[in-house]
């Protein structure tokens, strides 16, 4: 009995051999085979995060190694999707490496799910819109599940990628996160990328994910911001601080125009995306420290995916404004380009409304703006309200036939206020404070052109303007003072005697009204009169828009006002003049004056002429 256990118990090592052996090997036919369909599960649930920003059939390519590591995290070297359509299989998306980590609690129940998807410089390449939209519509398939429950949902991570369409324009640089917000089933979306010579920078705060990609829409909150310092002075000219002057100014300014504009702007509202429309409702735009209120709509009318056109827009029309600024920078500003040739492809339709709204140092009590953009027609209509600046209103139309139209007026308007900004421009140019006029001014004004370049807009310039100011004042000189220095025997012109000098201060008005033709590039002033308490002047003649060139006559009367002191009587003075010269540098040449003075001694009444 000894010597048989003595020799089960000696043969017991090779028995445990070979049991552990045969363990092992189950142990590993076991893990291999889990680690295979890990892998296969892995595969698919990517497919599956991808899609949703992609489409259903979004497919990792089989030739792509996927390795499943021992911490369940899941790493792609090279990876290629693809995808089918119209019985051929495209590829769309390439990148260096992806990363993706499994959630560990669905796999005790035999389910994959990316927890986090890293993508490391994707390319990404739509050539066809009918791709990107059919793209787009699975987005939508992919949210829920069979049971309509929406499927779980990765954070999604893209580091450098490029999104190509179709070779014509592109976004690089492009740097993403896709993450879920605590309160389910909101989605946090930031991330910057690169636009032509610009960097723009996004956040955007979605409640619904589906209902945003929807005509439905979501309740949404957008950051968006630019970076325009790398098209800085060094090829811009109109960013010359040297060149100094109330003109620079207004170049440097239209130079920093974009689409978007320097700063953030912030939109608070109700969006609605799919494939060819953004549609922004009950919405908050601010920036800037302005606010109004409004609604946003972009539409692209053909089949192009609406990212596409507002990448394109972006580009086109700061082409446009490019050209423009380098042109009046280069001081030939006759040549710049007018087109609205940046609108194709794209509907656009804005209404905004505000109060309180302060736009380049005026404050305005209520404005209202709409812009309609179509067919490549532009229409702008602009209206506000204020105690100070009254009422105005304005409409400005410019078609894909370089015709534009201008119909403004205005009530009620403080000409100093209205001026007030320009002043501030003023102050850093001139030594003291310029004086501004000062008045009510009512005014109305019509006016046509046509013309591929801004000279040749001013060489067919016609139209109307009426206008009037009321109880104010203009700076510059007395003219009433002048015309008493020449009723009480004042000479110039001789030898003795040097040029006509105007009084220094303000010349006082009741009224100033005037009407002005314009035609083939040219303003004819048919009537204007300022009159004031014993002021009468009235003038006639014509200004080149384009050129500057003035040629005006008029003529100045000083009426009599019976003296208090009884030594002598104020005349009447006529005195013609003319104003010649350049609407920037006008020269002023006076004429003979008629001179009508009473004698200190005889009846009242009793005139003599000199």
């Amino acid at each position: 009995m000894a010597l048989r256990l003595g020799q089960w118990f000696g043969s017991a090592p090779r028995w445990a051999v070979v049991a552990v052996g045969l363990a092992s090997m189950c142990a590993a036919a076991f893990a291999l085979s889990l680690k295979l369909e890990l892998r296969d599960k892995a595969r698919a649930s990517i497919n599956h995060e991808l899609g949703r920003l992609a489409s259903s059939d979004f497919m990792l390519h089989d030739t792509s190694d996927v390795t499943v590591r021992p911490n369940f995290r899941v790493v792609v070297a090279k990876p290629v999707f693809t995808t089918k359509r119209s019985g051929r299989t495209e590829q769309v998306l390439t990148s260096d490496r992806l990363e993706a980590t499994l959630a560990v609690a669905p796999l005790l129940v035999g389910r994959s799910e990316v927890a986090t998807l890293h993508v490391y410089h994707p390319h990404v390449l739509l050539e066809r819109d009918d791709l990107a939209n059919a793209v787009w519509t699975d987005i939508m398939s992919t949210q829920t599940d069979a049971s309509g429950s929406p499927k779980p949902r990765a954070d999604i991570f893209v580091t450098d990628g490029f999104l190509d369409f179709a070779s014509e324009t592109s976004i690089s640089n492009l740097n993403l996160s896709v993450l879920r917000r605590d309160a389910a089933p909101g989605t946090a979306l930031r991330g910057d990328f690169t636009v032509g010579p610009h960097r723009m920078f996004v956040d955007l705060q979605i409640d619904d994910p589906q209902d945003f990609l929807s005509k439905e829409g979501s309740k949404g909150i957008l950051a968006l911001s630019i970076d325009t310092s790398d098209h800085g002075a060094a090829n811009n000219p109109s960013d010359d601080t040297t060149n100094t002057g109330l003109f620079p100014d207004l170049v440097r300014g239209l130079g920093h125009l974009n689409i978007f504009g320097p700063g953030e702007l912030l939109i608070d509202g109700h969006f609605a995306v799919t494939p060819g429309t953004i549609h922004v409702s009950n919405a908050t735009f601010s920036m800037g420290g302005t606010t109004l209120e409004g609604d946003l709509s972009l539409h692209t009318p053909s089949d192009n995916l609406i990212l596409r056109q507002l990448q394109a827009l972006q580009v086109s029309a700061d082409k446009a404004i490019s050209d423009v600024m380098d042109r009046i920078g280069r001081n030939d500003w006759a040549s710049a380009p007018v087109t609205t040739h940046w609108l194709e492809g794209i509907e656009l339709d804005v209404d905004l409304q505000g109060q309180d709204v302060a736009l380049g140092g005026v404050t305005f009590d209520t404005v209202d703006i709409s812009l309609r953009a179509c067919d490549e027609n532009l229409l702008l209509d602009i209206a506000t309200k204020g105690d100070a600046l009254g009422t105005i209103d304005a409409s400005i139309a410019l078609d894909r036939d370089r015709a534009v139209t201008m119909v403004a007026n205005a009530s009620n308007a403080s000409v100093s206020e209205l001026l007030h900004p320009i002043s501030l421009r003023m102050q850093k140019r001139l030594i003291g404070i310029p004086q501004l006029p000062k008045g009510v001014l009512d005014f109305d004004l019509h006016l046509k052109a046509r013309g591929q370049t801004l000279g040749e807009m001013f060489d067919t310039l016609n139209g109307s303007i009426t206008a009037s100011m009321q109880d104010g004042s203009l700076s510059g000189a007395d003219v009433t003072a002048t015309l008493e220095t020449l009723a009480n025997g004042r000479q110039f012109m001789t030898k003795e005697k040097g040029p006509l000098i105007p009084a220094a201060g303000r010349t006082h008005f009741d009224l100033i009204y005037g009407q002005v033709g314009i035609s083939a590039g040219s303003a004819r002033i048919a009537r204007l009169n300022i009159a004031g308490d014993r002021l009468d002047i009235d003038m006639l003649g014509e200004v080149g828009l384009k050129s500057g060139d003035v040629s005006v006559k008029g003529n100045a009367q000083l009426s009599m006002e019976p003296s208090t002191t009884g030594d002598q009587i104020a005349g009447h003075v006529d005195l013609p003049f003319g104003v010649g010269g350049t609407l920037f540098s006008p020269l002023v040449a006076a004429g003979v004056p008629q001179i009508e003075v009473a004698a200190t001694a005889g009846p009242p009444g009793d005139i003599i002429q000199k």
